[in-house]
């Protein structure tokens, strides 16, 4: 099964709003946002979101059942809206309770419920996705991957530490028992916590967590230039220089998860599939970026 998450621009104008005030928050948008909203909604508009699944057993419903759909449709696919992806969360009249709201009107749907989508969901993953806490890189988005599809550890800078009970509880956990396939890190441009790792002003806890990448220093000087030699470079090669230090700071951990204990007695088996990914995630277009380190057996 593959559900479809048609823009909900479309429903907007054809007036098929599901029962609930999101149109009306969303069009009561500032005036300080309404011309980079016309301008995003414009390109939105365009766009057609598939999120694949992994059982086509989850949809057994026929076309007849889906009588709204378009005659050249997947009979094997669900329509819904996108939610407004400018609204911030200050956007939300009545705050926490819209979130609850929210879950519920996609849980209470209809056509979950005729399926039995939440009877049948299992957590088999092939992909072990190691990304990082920024609210801007959701895997499953970015990814467009759907339940049980990936098992997911995110942190700041997406970090893995042998050291880290978190971490090496996760490793042991998806290689050992969910038999994962390949493991991705994932970094991002414009990441926080790459940029701020020599802040000497961050606080200790934050300081001891970011340390990997402030030992970059050591090997490649020139991704951390002073304050002086910073003010004479463009964005452009500032740009360039944060993400080249992101693409480091991911084959770092790439390297210290393939020479992990865990992933190093998987290998053991001669026949077992297991490969260690690394990735970015450009902010500027949108598009995951393989740095071409992959490590293991595919």
């Amino acid at each position: 099964m593959r559900v479809r998450l048609v823009n909900w621009l479309k429903n907007a104008k054809q007036n098929k709003w599901p029962s609930h005030n999101l149109a009306e928050n969303t069009m009561n948008h500032s005036k300080q946002h309404e011309n980079r909203s016309s301008s995003f909604q414009s390109f939105q508009s365009s766009l057609d979101y598939t999120i694949p699944q992994p059982r086509p057993s989850y949809a057994s419903y026929s076309r007849r059942s889906l009588s709204t759909k378009k005659e050249n449709d997947n009979p094997y696919e669900i329509r819904t809206y996108l939610p407004d992806l400018l609204r911030s969360f200050g956007k939300f009249e009545h705050g926490l309770k819209d979130v609850l709201d929210n879950n519920k009107r996609w849980a209470d749907n209809s056509q979950l419920k005729e399926m039995k989508f939440f009877d049948k969901l299992e957590n088999e993953p092939k992909l072990y996705w190691i990304g990082c806490s920024d609210s801007r890189v959701p895997p499953e988005i970015i990814s467009q991957l759907g339940f049980g599809q990936l098992f997911v550890h995110r942190n700041i800078a997406n970090q893995f530490d042998t050291n880290d009970t978190n971490s090496m509880s996760v490793l042991e956990f998806t290689v050992n028992h969910l038999k994962v396939e390949h493991i991705v890190v994932c970094g991002h441009t414009k990441c926080a916590g790459v940029k701020n790792a020599c802040n000497n002003h961050l606080e200790k806890n934050l300081i001891a967590w970011l340390s990997d990448i402030r030992k970059i220093k050591d090997v490649h000087p020139e991704l951390f230039p002073d304050q002086e030699t910073m003010s004479h470079m463009s964005n452009d090669e500032l740009d360039r220089i944060h993400k080249t230090l992101v693409g480091v700071n991911v084959k770092n951990q790439v390297k210290k998860i393939s020479e992990s204990e865990v992933v190093k007695k998987a290998w053991e088996d001669e026949e077992r599939k297991l490969a260690i990914h690394g990735w970015v995630f450009n902010m500027e277009n949108g598009h995951l970026e393989d740095l071409g380190v992959t490590v293991g057996r595919q």
